[in-house]
């Protein structure tokens, strides 16, 4: 008697479908992975390509091809990250220009004292309170720091020439003990009028020493500066020796 043997298995049914993102047909059987045309492997588990792709030894997620609305929030995120770029560098522009100014304006102010922020009281007060000292050099080949403005004219006879010296050994002289306000400089009106008290000068061949205790009404003058004011002229100093 003769035994039939067992039939044998159906053969893997084979298939061709389209290649995953496209590139071409693939032949498909069983899940494994299969070439990709266009490169690489995919995954296909038998009914439907998955995400997993293979090159060489690594294998990763495929990338998912972006629908428009993807598309388009992935463009304002792109967009708002470059508006925030923009932002940033701006401010951080602006702070580096805010403290490069702050330390040139505070080197200036140091240099210049008569380029500090002031009104034209606060300028003309300093201006009196201030140490006061006659050269007995010409300031320019001495290499003593002057300030021009306060020359005035020592032509006029109603007029003192003025000379403010600072350093350089100078000699004091023409200090103010004191000052009333009798009329105040504002911005409008950017001169002042001062009853001025002069220090005591002992030394009689001091060329203030005239001037020894004695009240004078001055008007004091000031102008527009960088950043504030500075004396323009001083009227009403009782004649005086040159500096």
């Amino acid at each position: 008697m003769t035994t039939t043997p067992p039939p044998l298995p159906d053969p893997p049914h084979r298939k061709t479908v389209t290649a995953p993102d496209g590139g071409g047909e693939v032949l498909v059987g069983p899940a494994g992975w299969y070439r990709h045309p266009e490169g690489g492997e995919r995954w296909w588990d038998g009914t439907a390509w998955t995400d997993s792709e293979r090159f060489g030894d690594k294998v990763r997620k495929a990338a998912r091809p972006a629908t428009p609305q993807q598309a388009a929030e992935d463009e304002r995120d792109r967009a708002w990250d470059r508006r925030r770029r923009r932002i940033l560098r701006g401010i951080v522009a602006a702070i580096v220009l805010w403290v490069v100014g702050a330390l040139a304006f505070q080197a200036a102010a140091e240099r210049f004292p008569a380029l500090e922020r002031t009104t034209p009281g606060e300028r003309i007060t300093a201006f009196l309170r201030a140490p006061r000292g006659v050269g007995s050099a010409d300031p320019a080949k001495s290499g003593c720091p002057t300030t021009d403005r306060m020359l005035v004219d020592p032509s006029s006879p109603e007029v003192a020439r003025f000379r403010e010296v600072k350093g350089c050994g100078a000699a004091e002289g023409l200090a103010f003990e004191s000052a009333e306000v009798v009329t105040r400089a504002t911005d409008g009106s950017p001169s002042g009028v001062y009853d001025v008290t002069f220090r005591e000068v002992t030394d009689p061949e001091h060329p203030d020493a005239a001037l020894s205790e004695q009240t004078a009404r001055l008007t004091i003058t000031v102008e527009k500066a960088f950043l504030g004011w500075k004396v323009a002229s001083v009227a009403g100093l009782p004649p005086r020796d040159a500096g």
